[in-house]
């Protein structure tokens, strides 16, 4: 209620950035009084937050001239991503009434099986990573996507976090997030570290 008194007093020129909490995951502050509410499909979490944003711009036309961005990081990649194709769907449906200006995605978590397999052979090609390294990079990689594929996805996050290890201990600990440095000189990776890892709605009214 806040947010919407706040946004409904925006001035010429403000913009807001409002972080909203993960879709109701049973995860951070999200919580249902109904298990059988909780979102099972990335497409189910974007139609829950295109829901948040109809009810944020419908009934506002001062917030219809506006343009609204999406930006994400990590795993809130996926949410970006399905949110994004969601409101243009319902914006051309006629259900939601903004404009969507656009979508960034930032060292996005969107599909980790893909992903896996490319950082043994980037870090090689980077001569960040020695022959042995990749090799045990690749063969972890391979165990990852057979355990996806058989639904064990508590070893497969296991086995993930033991290539991380492997990663970092044969390229003298590359920064994940700067893999030009090591991971003690980035300058901010303390902040990126602990950093909120989401979705964040920015809304520009220039135009109110």
């Amino acid at each position: 209620m806040f947010l919407l008194e706040l946004m409904m007093g925006l001035s010429n020129g403000d913009t807001v950035k409002f972080d909203p909490d993960s879709p109701v995951l049973a995860t951070g502050f999200s919580y249902v009084e109904d298990e059988a509410a909780v979102v099972g499909s990335d497409e189910e979490a974007a139609a829950d937050l295109a829901a948040l944003l109809k009810e944020l711009f419908d009934g506002n036309q001062a917030l219809q001239k506006s343009t609204l961005y999406i930006f994400a990081e990590s795993y809130g990649g996926k949410f970006a991503a399905t949110l994004g194709v969601s409101a243009l769907k319902a914006i051309e449906a006629g259900e939601l009434k903004l404009q969507l200006g656009g979508v960034a995605l930032g060292d996005s978590w969107i599909s980790p099986e893909d992903f896996v397999f490319t950082w043994g052979p980037l870090l090689k090609d980077l001569s960040r990573m020695n022959s042995n390294g990749l090799n045990s990079a690749n063969s972890l990689a391979v165990k990852i996507q057979k355990q996806l594929a058989e639904g064990k996805y508590e070893d497969a996050t296991s086995s993930w976090s033991e290539l991380e290890h492997v990663v970092l201990s044969n390229s003298n600990n590359v920064d994940f997030y700067n893999f030009l440095l090591d991971y003690v000189n980035d300058p901010i990776v303390g902040s990126t570290a602990q950093g909120s890892r989401g979705v964040w709605l920015l809304t520009d009214t220039r135009d109110i």
